[in-house]
């Protein structure tokens, strides 16, 4: 589950407050797309000499979180990691059917994304670009701080470029989707820095504010301009003037 770059900016710059929302508006679409695939997973035995398909009481899963690309750029996302072992209705463990998860791969990233959104909205006030495949940024961030902390998928769609050149030089012809599919996967590997054990993400926020500032941008009113929190103090300033 990969948050959209906006929101690790959110959690990057953002006070104690901010990144502490963004952290738990994530957490819960975390949990809602674990909750739908504990609702839909399910195995397979036989029964009386045919293959049945069951629902699962429930999954057994993992979930690690954190904060940071290989490129130490902020990205905020949680690794998953699901047993390939269910409770099957009469007790017994077996086998999960994950055949239909693999299909349902857009509808998890729908459901993340959808409860992202409405977390963020409910607890920050913040506004949204347009959805554009399931994935929308947070309106009011300027898309050069969001170039900034992309570095990684810089060097992701690089990699990439090099390998559709090569393949359509090889074959004649575009790729497949499926072909796509593989090349994109094999970009990402490729291009892949080793990760830094030893560094701590918290240490990693006052260098991420700098890099704000010397793009110009002041973090604070970055802030608040995304997420509303200075017209809502405007706001409270006004009902308080009317009291006196």
């Amino acid at each position: 589950a990969n948050a959209p770059k906006s929101v690790s900016v959110l959690f990057a710059v953002g006070d104690d407050f901010v990144r502490q929302e963004a952290l738990t508006s994530h957490d819960a679409a975390v949990s809602a797309m674990i909750r739908w695939i504990e609702t839909h997973a399910h195995t397979r035995f036989r029964i009386n000499g045919e293959v049945a398909v069951v629902d699962a009481e429930g999954i057994v899963a993992a979930t690690f979180r954190q904060h940071t690309s290989r490129a130490l750029d902020p990205h905020l996302h949680t690794h998953v990691v699901v047993a390939n072992r269910v409770r099957s209705p009469d007790g017994r463990w077996l086998a999960l059917d994950a055949r239909t998860l693999k299909l349902d791969q857009r509808t998890l990233s729908a459901i993340y994304h959808a409860t992202l959104r409405t977390e963020l909205t409910a607890r920050l006030g913040v506004h949204w670009e347009p959805v554009v495949n399931g994935i929308a940024e947070i309106n009011g961030i300027d898309k050069t701080v969001l170039e900034e902390f992309s570095s990684r998928t810089d060097d992701v769609a690089r990699r990439l470029d090099e390998k559709l050149d090569r393949f359509i030089d090889t074959f004649d012809r575009d790729p497949t989707p499926r072909e796509r599919w593989r090349l994109e996967r094999e970009a990402v590997i490729d291009s892949r820095p080793p990760k830094s054990h030893d560094v701590n993400a918290g240490s990693l926020h006052p260098g991420w504010i700098k890099r704000v500032e010397e793009l110009g941008h002041a973090p604070d009113r970055l802030i608040a301009r995304a997420t509303g929190r200075q017209r809502g103090q405007n706001l409270d300033q006004v009902t308080v003037e009317q009291l006196i």
